[in-house]
């Protein structure tokens, strides 16, 4: 039962690091789209406000499209943390369910060995009682 609990506790840190680097690569990108977006910004002073407005634009488009990217990696990772917790669920119930399983398989086999012993140790005491019985009547 520990092997497999180590076993599902390296699968979540596994998961976990997994998240954790995709995190990494949207805070890159999203760094990435700020410098861009922070280049665009200087060179929108220096171009007529027709180019300003176009550029203005642009960024809009680049951020809307980043917070979907963004709201679209977060649901994914929502689904997958969703989908990892019903996993262990499913699995912490089916092991409960065969540990209780094997504990009353074991209870029942000691059940029957008490009652194997109970009669034996009856018989027994019967044959040596009719031993006793019979060399008193003798």
């Amino acid at each position: 039962m520990d092997e497999i609990l180590i076993a599902l506790d390296k699968r979540v840190t596994v998961l976990e690091e997994r998240q954790k680097s995709l995190e990494e690569k949207i805070d890159h990108k999203f760094d990435i789209l700020v410098q861009k977006i922070d280049i665009l910004a200087i060179s929108m002073n220096s171009r007529m406000d027709s180019i300003e407005k176009n550029l203005g634009q642009q960024i809009d488009s680049v951020e809307k499209k980043l917070n979907q990217r963004i709201d679209s990696v977060e649901k994914n990772l929502n689904q997958r943390m969703d989908s990892v917790e019903k996993n262990l669920t499913q699995r912490m119930d089916f092991l409960d369910k065969s540990m209780d399983d094997k504990i009353s398989i074991k209870v029942e086999k000691a059940r029957l060995q008490v009652i194997m012993w109970v009669v034996g140790t009856g018989l027994t005491v019967v044959s040596l009682l009719a031993t006793i019985l019979i060399k008193v009547w003798k």
